[in-house]
């Protein structure tokens, strides 16, 4: 059944629609079931017509297959399509025209457009239902089998899920074509550590990270260099405050991006400004900071939040809370470890509902600030903290000096784990990693004789 009312005979209105598709995981939840690649056929009064389909479809698909937005695999994915489909130069590159064209809409007011999609398809496909039901009941073959079934089908229309038999061909022809997409276009971000990075990957959307640490070892610098390298790789992040006021984090963040030691920030504001200008522009997403400090925040807090900007035209993609000690339990409960048990559930289906990358922080245990490696049971509080993380990072000690820390990979679902590198940081700039001053300490401990080199191990 193609869309025909008039209010998406509109090209504002359908291409904010595919935007959605292709990047909100809560409008795919709530309306991606009741969308067809139809509904989008290139209309005589509508610009962009088959680019539009062509990527609607190709959203749509993906949504069909994968349970989530095709979001930054869209390009490589609508360029593969278009190979298949021996498109002419002309059309190639009205579609990449249009896919450059959705790049730089933000959307606007989308619960607004959901629930009119869902609105006016919930009411066709009921009006349908109606009447197959009447045309059935007046030749006398209504019975209470097809009674039953028409029921069951009005139901269906609110809720919006699908099952999947993992045997099956299709199913399993689907998790290829995931794989291969993956390795085109990668979903997982990097953490713009190059050391880290060399042996392990972070984590992908729908999942959960968590810094531990020591008191004052840098777990907030951390949490801000995500921030900032998230936003680098195109992601979109809310970045919630908790424990210092919101003009500490933007102190911080300013001298991380200007490279100007924090305390000089005041003293040349136009050397301030150009630097942070140069160096804006290499991040392709934005920062939005929620300063939680006088009103706390629960995890069901945060949700709302993230709906709340959504529905003001930032769609998030990554949520980094600082820290979680501050986190308000949804209810009080008689034992601080049965809380963050909570409060990590709570997390983890934040993430996974929403197609999140979450990142937050937690303590360590007294007497751990002089440790190179600390394992996921120095963690405070609450061992389930790191049963419940996709991933956990340890800030250690460091081999080279008091501006060094040890990286360690505590836990890691999906990757290597316990595994380790040294960093070198600058903290008078609020840089958790200084890559020029790592590189040169890197190059030391490759030129020391090995009698030195085994200081560092």
């Amino acid at each position: 059944m193609a869309i025909t009312a008039a209010f998406f005979n509109d090209s504002e209105f359908q291409d904010q629609l595919v935007f959605l598709l292709a990047t909100d995981p809560v409008a795919l939840a709530e309306c991606g079931n009741l969308l067809q690649t139809e509904d989008f056929q290139p209309l005589p009064n509508l610009a962009n017509g088959r680019a539009r389909w062509i990527v609607a479809g190709r959203a749509l698909e993906y949504w069909g297959k994968y349970r989530k937005p095709v979001g930054r695999l869209l390009r490589s994915d609508v360029l593969g399509h278009m190979e298949s489909l021996q498109l002419g130069e002309r059309q190639r590159k009205e579609v990449q025209q249009y896919l450059a064209h959705l790049g730089s809409l933000k959307a606007a007011h989308p619960q607004a457009v959901v629930d009119q999609i869902v609105s006016y398809k919930v009411q066709r496909l009921r009006a349908r239902l109606i009447e197959e039901m009447a045309q059935l009941h007046s030749t006398g073959q209504l019975t209470d089998e097809s009674w039953a079934e028409f029921m069951q089908q009005g139901r269906r229309l609110d809720y919006n899920t699908m099952s999947a038999d993992y045997f099956s061909g299709e199913e399993l022809d689907n998790r290829i074509a995931r794989r291969r997409l993956q390795s085109r276009a990668s979903a997982t971000p990097s953490f713009l550590i190059d050391p880290l990075d060399e042996i392990v990957e972070g984590i992908r959307p729908g999942h959960l990270g968590l810094i531990i640490a020591p008191t004052k070892r840098g777990k907030s610098l951390f949490l801000i260099w995500l921030a900032i390298a998230l936003a680098v790789q195109r992601m979109n992040v809310l970045f919630f405050t908790l424990e210092d006021p919101r003009t500490d984090v933007e102190d911080r963040m300013d001298a991380a991006l200007s490279g100007i030691p924090i305390h000089q920030l005041g003293d040349s504001p136009d050397r301030f400004w150009k630097r942070w200008r140069r160096n804006r522009r290499n991040i392709r997403a934005q920062i939005r900071i929620v300063d939680g400090t006088e009103r706390g925040y629960s995890v069901h807090g945060i949700e709302g939040e993230v709906l709340r900007y959504r529905n003001e035209g930032f769609i998030t993609n990554a949520v980094i809370v600082d820290y979680d000690d501050e986190i308000l339990p949804a209810r009080k409960l008689p034992a601080r470890d049965k809380e963050f048990d909570q409060i990590y559930r709570d997390q983890r289906r934040l993430a996974a509902t929403y197609q999140l990358i979450f990142w937050t922080a937690a303590q360590t245990q007294r007497g751990t600030e002089n440790m190179r490696i600390l394992t996921g049971d120095r963690v405070a509080d609450a061992i389930g903290k790191i049963r419940k993380s996709t991933m956990t990072i340890s800030l250690g000690k460091g081999d080279w000096g008091p501006d060094s820390m040890y990286l360690w990979v505590a836990a890691h679902k999906f990757d290597r784990k316990d595994i380790g590198c040294n960093i070198v940081g600058d903290k008078t700039r609020m840089l958790i990693y200084d890559r020029e001053a790592t590189a040169k300490r890197l190059r030391q401990e490759a030129a020391a004789p090995y009698s030195e080199k085994d200081e560092y191990e």
